[in-house]
C-alpha cells in the first residue's frame, strides 16, 4: 500500500503534502498529525520512530480516532476504539512492520491511546 508523503514540520507533527485516501475518502493535503506518538527516548531503544514503516498505519489511525471523537465530543466508546486499533496492526503488519515491533506498538496504543 502507498504511504502518505509526509513533511515534518516541528519536533512532533508532520504534514501530508499531497491529498491521500483513507477509507476511501480524501484527506487534503496540508492536514497535521502527530503519526505514532512515540516518545523521543525510545526511537533508539526499540529502533521505532514515528515515521517508520508504520506511516500509513499511524496517520490512519490519527485520521479515523479523530473522526469518532467529533462524533462523540472526545469520549470515544471502548468498543469503537477497539476496531480502529486492530486496523492500525493490521495495517503496520501489510506494510512489513515486524511482528514483534507491530504488536508492541499495538498494545502500546491499547494501553496509552486513552490520553491523546
Amino acid at each position: 500500500m502507498e504511504q502518505p508523503h509526509l513533511i515534518p514540520i516541528d519536533a512532533r507533527n508532520y504534514e501530508l503534502a499531497h491529498d491521500y485516501k483513507i477509507d476511501g475518502k480524501v484527506i487534503k493535503a496540508g492536514t497535521v498529525s502527530d503519526l505514532a506518538s512515540i516518545p523521543f527516548w525510545l526511537w533508539g531503544l526499540f529502533g521505532l520512530r514515528p515515521d517508520g514503516l508504520y506511516r500509513r498505519a499511524s496517520f490512519g489511525h490519527d485520521i479515523r480516532i479523530r473522526k469518532l471523537k467529533k462524533l462523540y465530543a472526545g469520549k470515544i466508546p471502548k468498543k469503537l476504539k477497539k476496531p480502529i486499533d486492530k486496523i492500525f496492526l493490521k495495517e503496520m503488519l501489510e506494510d512489513g512492520v515486524k511482528p514483534w515491533k507491530a504488536k508492541l506498538m499495538y498494545r502500546s496504543v491499547r494501553l496509552f491511546g486513552r490520553w491523546y
